[in-house]
């Protein structure tokens, strides 16, 4: 293995190469890839706190914090979609390969995601049992099927990083 002395000069090294304004960054497609497929793993735990927020709010429909949680579940809501759809943005190709119920991921993220503005329409109709409904037993199974697919994602991007 590296010695304390090495694993030294080769971060100074490297310090001054990204320090030197005569230098270059060049980021290479391997390293992006690997940077997202190890990040995509962490998906899982923040799948399942969304999950746990929307069996909390659901279930609790008489709390007089109800205000506070439905904000909240909104805000996750917004990064689960915000963080996926990026990732589609940032990788179409691979992405594109990933099927969900028999259509495309962003085809799955989008049918979502008309959920969840039902849910919104719901709401707006102080409907909050129809709200909680969609979320449960519409919302919640999508999001444990995408978490269930995030190896298969994972090996997706591998195989794309392979490619290049």
């Amino acid at each position: 293995g590296l010695k304390n002395f090495e694993v030294k000069y080769l971060v100074e090294k490297r310090l001054e190469e990204i320090v030197n304004p005569s230098s270059t960054l060049e980021f290479g497609a391997c390293d992006f890839v690997d940077m997202i497929v190890d990040q995509i793993g962490g998906c899982k735990s923040a799948n399942e706190n969304l999950v746990a927020i929307i069996e909390k709010t659901t279930s609790d429909v008489s709390s007089e914090d109800k205000n506070d949680q439905w904000s909240e579940l909104v805000l996750n809501l917004k990064e689960f979609f915000t963080y996926w759809y990026r990732l589609s943005q940032i990788l179409p190709d691979s992405m594109e390969k990933v099927i969900i119920d028999d259509i495309k991921f962003d085809e799955f993220l989008n049918k979502t995601l008309n959920l969840c503005k039902e849910c919104i329409s719901a709401l707006e109709y102080d409907d909050i049992f129809l709200a909680g409904d969609i979320l449960r037993y519409e919302v919640v199974p999508a999001i444990q099927k995408i978490d269930e697919l995030i190896p298969d994602i994972q090996k997706v991007l591998r195989e794309k990083e392979k490619q290049t």
